[in-house]
């Protein structure tokens, strides 16, 4: 009974939410989606440059959007890095600055009454940073130790050796974080060049939720926006990803009692009107934890791994149906069959009405847990402006995933999931 209260409370707030969405847009001269929410004294925002993640990073210089990133904390204007940082938390200023490989991502959490002192913070960070030179000597210090690390992950080093052996040539093929070599070439005036060619109006978008109304962000925003430049170049063009090497594998031989095994096929984009087939496929395949057919066969019938699941990554240039296996060494030949044996299942004889229920009664009843905060909001704003889904996609989401059948899963499965086509890319010993 609590459980159907909280959830009810939880669907009256998302329908309250998913119907007070006011675009700003046009108000603003950039993309801005506001939710006001007023029941607590915060504001949480997002902005998102697009087109300006590692996928763009200049040749021989990858990893330079996650170095810029790291560096836009360590002092700006008026301020050193330590005083920087000490206004921040002297405001509680919660401010992160993230990248991946599409974008620039930027969250920012405060008070209301903090907040023209929060986006002048986050002003002059990204228009007056320092990018000091012990500064920059010690964010690669740590980026460098971040990605030796990572060659250190067996499960890291799967994804990445996945990526190279999946994209090839393509940009999408370097890590984030770039290589050693490539992050001791950038250098104080390539961070400036990529703050000056990426921080603009036309590829900024803008999401938030709280404590506001549309006259509050007109007056907070409006100083941050305006002396940006208009049109955003990116540094060079990046293709979408039409073809995949099908069937090919990879085996990266490291001591390690573990194997990590990445398996990807292709996937579909937000928009393709199998999308939500898609979906629940995958909920199914190894989506829902241990409801899904890859933990029930290879974790809980055969002992196989301790973890196994499946997932989408949809990037601007890309989309994939991924997912990961951890098992002994030993073990490894028969987990691998034991995938083909359930992709080809799922292929040549479906789901059934029973998973079809059961993935879309969770996928439906967990939507509104994913927008219980006022951040989470903001990064739902940001979605739906990135995707271009439309103002009413929260409103029809559920909507979406409720009126998918069971021949549509079917019919998706047998068009995508070929087992012969599977990716995979193994970390392990021989």
């Amino acid at each position: 009974m609590r459980y159907i209260i909280l959830l009810t409370l939880l669907l009256f707030c998302f329908n309250s939410y998913a119907t007070d969405i006011e675009d700003l847009s046009q108000t603003m001269g950039v993309k801005t989606l506001l939710v006001e929410e007023d029941s607590l004294p915060i504001v949480s925002l997002e902005m998102i440059f697009q087109n300006s993640g590692s996928a763009y990073d200049p040749e021989n210089k990858q990893g330079l959007a996650y170095l810029t990133a790291g560096l836009l904390d360590e002092g700006a204007g008026k301020y050193d890095a330590l005083a920087y940082k000490k206004k921040l938390e002297e405001l509680a200023i919660l401010l992160s600055f993230d990248t991946d490989k599409d974008s620039l991502r930027i969250g920012l959490k405060t008070l209301r009454s903090n907040l023209t002192q929060a986006i002048e913070i986050l002003k002059i960070a990204l228009m007056e940073p320092h990018i000091a030179p012990e500064a920059i000597a010690r964010e690669k210090s740590q980026a460098i130790v971040a990605i030796q690390n990572d060659e250190e992950d067996p499960q890291t080093l799967a994804s990445m050796a996945w990526n190279k052996l999946a994209y090839g040539n393509h940009p999408y093929a370097q890590p984030v974080k770039g290589s050693v070599k490539s992050i001791s070439n950038i250098t104080k005036d390539d961070v400036l060049n990529f703050l000056n060619r990426n921080i603009r109006k036309s590829n900024l978008i803008i999401s938030i939720v709280g404590d506001v109304d549309q006259k509050d962000v007109v007056k907070f925003l409006t100083p941050f926006i305006s002396p940006l430049q208009e049109d955003h170049v990116p540094s060079q063009k990046v293709s979408y990803v039409k073809d995949l090497p099908y069937g090919e594998e990879y085996f990266l031989s490291k001591p390690n009692p573990q194997s990590s095994i990445i398996f990807g096929l292709k996937g579909l984009s937000y928009k393709d009107p199998n999308f939500y087939p898609l979906y629940i496929l995958n909920h199914i395949i190894g989506g829902g934890g241990f409801e899904s057919r890859l933990v029930k066969k290879i974790r809980e019938e055969n002992g196989l791994a301790y973890s196994t699941y499946s997932y989408l990554t949809i990037a601007r240039n890309s989309a994939l149906i991924k997912g990961y296996i951890g098992t002994k060494n030993e073990s490894r030949q028969q987990a691998l069959d034991l995938l083909h044996e359930i992709l080809n299942d799922i292929k040549e004889n479906g789901v059934n009405e029973e998973e079809l229920n059961a993935a879309k009664s969770y996928l439906i009843g967990s939507y509104p847990l994913r927008m219980d905060s006022n951040s989470k909001l903001a990064s739902g704003l940001s979605f739906i402006q990135y995707e271009a889904l439309g103002l009413d996609f929260m409103e029809k989401r559920n909507d979406y995933v409720a009126s998918v059948t069971l021949e549509q899963v079917n019919n998706i499965a047998r068009k995508l999931i070929n087992p012969d086509d599977t990716i995979i890319a193994i970390v392990g010993e021989k």
